[in-house]
């Protein structure tokens, strides 16, 4: 009963970073204009290649021109990533046309004709403050990753609070830290994958640092494969809860048949997981273009100089100099 009364009282600390959060998300939401985001208009090409089109998302012709020209920027250049969080945007916007109304085909501001300036899209002064000037189709978007940047938020709490069990006050800091972070505020209203590929992979994460029974490993199987649906990227996630299963396994030896069924469990939703995107032909295709654009190192990175500039851009991430590398975003 007392473990219940602690748990309550903890959790109760949440209103704070998530008030705080909320309350910020709101300004950034209604402050900075539509396309300002790092690859926006080409993640909702994407989306829309589901809710439109009614398919999985697919790399079109590679766009002639620079990377900052309205033809490449406003194209489905980005249709490469793995494609559970378009699919889950794309039946955000069909329930949303199908109720509220509005296009499912939104076409940004035109691009400033100067190459890349701080400010990369012309927007027109149309006298609203409190108002978006987008359809309710993409504003629900802006909306559901608020949501998801909440939920980050929690597991954050919660993933400290596992570390950290006698000490609420350091789970307490870390999702105040989180929730006031203005890089993350300021991806946490953008229309992009980034932020549910964080959410399922700081889930999984979050389960693993748990001292719950062994069953936990299921979720954390499903959650991995679900976060590299989402971006191949998350393909850390997978060892990650291989190698906990496997180092729990070895710590409770004794008791080693509690453990078989889970780990058939986790072959099994990994198996699976591996064979769809292998077999699905837009997916393998997808993998195969994931691969080519992450395989190469600039030859920069083997340079001290390189990563001094990295740490400098981290402690500038409230400017967003990190969000988007080349654009100086205001």
């Amino acid at each position: 009963m007392s473990n219940s009364v602690d748990e309550g009282i903890s959790y109760r600390k949440l209103f704070l970073p998530l008030g705080l959060y909320l309350l910020l998300s709101f300004m950034y939401l209604i402050i900075i204009p539509p396309g300002e985001s790092p690859d926006e208009p080409g993640h909702l090409q994407c989306i829309e290649q589901v809710s439109a089109q009614k398919k999985l998302p697919e790399f079109g012709p590679v766009p002639v021109g620079d990377w900052w020209q309205r033809e490449t920027v406003i194209s489905d250049r980005l249709c490469y990533h793995m494609p559970l969080y378009y699919v889950a945007g794309g039946l955000i916007q069909i329930a949303v046309e199908s109720t509220l109304g509005g296009t499912l085909d939104y076409q940004y501001p035109p691009t400033n004709p100067n190459g890349p300036t701080p400010q990369m899209f012309v927007h027109p002064d149309d006298g609203l403050f409190l108002g978006l000037t987008e359809p309710a189709t993409s504003s629900t978007l802006r909306i559901f990753t608020v949501v998801l940047g909440a939920i980050m938020i929690i597991l954050t709490y919660r993933f400290a609070l596992n570390l950290f069990p006698e000490h609420y006050n350091a789970a307490l800091i870390s999702a105040l830290l989180l929730a006031g972070w203005p890089q993350f505020l300021f991806m946490g209203r953008a229309i992009s994958n980034d932020i549910l590929t964080a959410v399922l992979a700081l889930a999984v994460l979050t389960i693993l640092v748990s001292s719950g029974p062994p069953k936990r490993y299921i979720w954390a199987s499903l959650l991995a494969g679900l976060a590299v649906l989402t971006k191949s990227t998350a393909f850390f996630v997978a060892p990650a809860v291989a190698g906990a299963f496997a180092i729990e396994l070895y710590l409770n030896r004794y008791r080693w048949r509690d453990y078989v069924k889970y780990g058939v469990s986790i072959l099994v939703l990994f198996g699976v997981t591996t064979l769809l995107i292998l077999f699905q032909p837009t997916l393998s295709e997808n993998l195969l273009r994931s691969y080519r654009s992450f395989k190469g190192i600039s030859e920069a990175a083997l340079t001290f100089k390189y990563w001094i500039d990295v740490f400098t851009l981290s402690l500038r991430s409230g400017v967003v100099h990190l969000g988007w590398m080349n654009v100086s975003a205001p």
